[in-house]
């Protein structure tokens, strides 16, 4: 109270300080009125920083927009160790309605914000890996490439035969090239992410054998391994589960007098089936290769047949002590060891079946993997450098 007593004694407030008093109202109004301005110019920029700085993840899809049912999915972007070194992956989802020739594609890049400049010097090239329906965009430059995000048109040339160059390059960006079958992306090759992540070797020679399978291999064969290698992972730890579940199975029943057979030899942990596919080869260990290869369980030596029951050391077995009756009333004793067996029996399978997946069909696969970067390089088409445009005040030599 005290206080407010002594701001009501200030000259302010006195009935003949009119005139101050409508000076300090105005210059606070117009005080919080800029505040107010400035708060909405910044979240305004803010929000439109955000929006040029976002840019499509790995995984997004890009219809062609003249090619019917046709669409390019981008793959995870890779860096070189020096940073001087792009590769933009991308997946055709159906190659046999379009051309697996590097050459019948042409590539334009802008920057996402308008007349801004690419802030280092590249060049491109296409790199088309056949009748696979995979590519990588190339980028190299004599600088760090910095985080900027781009505007990736891939334009299929062969929807427009007259399609040239000269004619791409001067296209309005905001035009979206309507003339022509055109799949686009917005990327950062220079991001924080990808930067951080950087593990290309450098100077990767895409013009030799081994450059272009080590090209495939970052691109495309490494994220194919370890998928299968997840797959592994996830047999193995299934493998691991019926094992406790055939373990406590066969304990319990034993427990209960039952006679369990010995478990099957395809649970020791260095069992391999005899037909196990050689990673290096792609042949199974009867000679066959894996594609041509067809299982007949008729013709597997490790696969068992179980007994319909067991017996017990009372001498009946768990179809008898299911049907006894004890006052009346079925036992449980023996309709729980058939379930039991039923289940030891399934667990054991799950065993059998998941070691053929990991030592037949996943490693035929990592095989296919392997022979594939292997013999890319037959496939494989580099697009000229005067294919891929770049429309950027920045010259490029």
């Amino acid at each position: 109270m005290k206080f407010l007593k002594k701001i009501s004694t200030l000259h302010l407030f006195n009935p003949h300080r009119k005139i101050e008093r409508f000076g300090i109202n105005l210059v606070v109004g117009f005080s919080l009125l800029f505040f107010g301005a400035t708060i909405s110019f910044m979240t305004y920029h803010h929000k439109q920083f955000v929006k040029m700085m976002t840019v499509d993840s790995n995984g997004s899809v890009s219809d062609f927009s003249r090619t019917d049912d046709v669409s390019l999915t981008l793959n995870k972007i890779r860096m070189s160790k020096d940073h001087h070194h792009a590769y933009i992956p991308v997946t055709f989802s159906d190659i046999s309605k379009m051309s697996p020739l590097a050459k019948s594609y042409k590539v334009v890049i802008w920057t996402a914000k308008d007349r801004a400049k690419i802030l280092y010097h590249v060049k491109g090239h296409l790199v088309m890996f056949g009748p696979t329906g995979r590519a990588v965009l190339v980028l190299d430059s004599t600088e760090k490439i910095q985080s900027q995000p781009l505007l990736v048109y891939i334009i299929n040339t062969k929807k427009i035969p007259s399609t040239t160059a000269d004619d791409v390059a001067s296209q309005d960006k905001n035009s979206e090239y309507g003339n022509y079958d055109v799949a686009t992306f917005k990327i950062n090759p220079g991001a924080y992410s990808i930067q951080k992540h950087a593990d290309v070797i450098n100077n990767l020679d895409i013009n030799s054998k081994n450059g272009i399978g080590l090209l495939y291999h970052y691109s495309f064969g490494d994220k194919d391994i370890k998928s299968l290698q997840a797959q592994i992972k996830s047999k193995n730890s299934l493998i691991k589960k019926n094992l406790a579940i055939a373990n406590n199975l066969t304990t319990q029943l034993k427990l209960a007098g039952y006679h369990v057979p010995d478990a099957p030899k395809y649970l020791k942990s260095n069992w391999r089936p005899f037909d196990i596919v050689n990673v290096n080869t792609g042949k199974t260990a009867t000679g066959i290769d894996f594609d041509n290869y067809d299982y007949d369980s008729n013709s597997d030596p490790d696969l068992v047949a179980f007994s319909d029951t067991l017996q017990n050391s009372n001498g009946s077995d768990m179809h008898e002590s299911s049907t006894e009756m004890s006052n009346g009333t079925e036992t449980t004793a023996g309709t729980n060891a058939v379930q039991q067996w039923s289940d030891l029996q399934t667990a054991w399978t799950n065993i059998f079946q998941a070691k053929r997946e990991i030592y037949v069909d996943i490693y035929g696969q990592l095989s296919k993997i392997k022979h594939q970067e292997n013999n890319i390089f037959s496939q494989t088409t580099v697009g000229k450098q005067s294919n891929v445009v770049l429309r950027s005040p920045v010259e490029v030599d």
